[in-house]
């Protein structure tokens, strides 16, 4: 018994447009995925930092500091037995990795509050731990 091997050749032209296409979709997935959407990718973070009270017990700030990023939005939920905070943050991303130059900072964000903070735990809304609140006039 005889075998005899096929084997499948393409024509110039066939191999040609084959590989004009495998480039461009190559080419797509890549603009697609790392090259040109350089934009904002938001998230969630941890209140890390110190954390102050106001005198009233109303406003809750945070000294947050960020780079290659949107200036981050503190957010303060509260409830009858719980107060939490999350920073939401926005980070800068691209293929070329270029932060732009208002992308770093650093500032004192603040929350304001219905009813004073009094006994109700401050919590983390990321990490689920407690946070504690120096009382003073860097939270007003």
């Amino acid at each position: 018994m005889i075998r005899t091997r096929r084997r499948l050749r393409l024509s110039r032209r066939a191999s040609l447009v084959l590989g004009a296409v495998l480039v461009a979709v190559v080419a797509e997935v890549a603009l697609q995925t790392w090259w040109l959407p350089s934009k904002w990718r938001g998230y969630d973070a941890s209140a890390t930092g110190q954390v102050a009270l106001s005198e009233d017990g109303r406003t809750i700030s945070l000294a947050v500091d960020w780079q290659c990023e949107q200036r981050p939005d503190l957010e303060v939920r509260e409830s009858a037995d719980r107060v939490t905070v999350v920073l939401h943050r926005k980070a800068f991303k691209g293929p070329t990795y270029q932060c732009p130059e208002d992308a770093v900072g650093s500032a004192r964000l603040s929350g304001h509050l219905s009813a004073p903070l009094a006994s109700r735990p401050l919590v983390d809304a990321v990490t689920g731990r407690a946070l504690s609140a120096g009382r003073g006039s860097n939270g007003s």
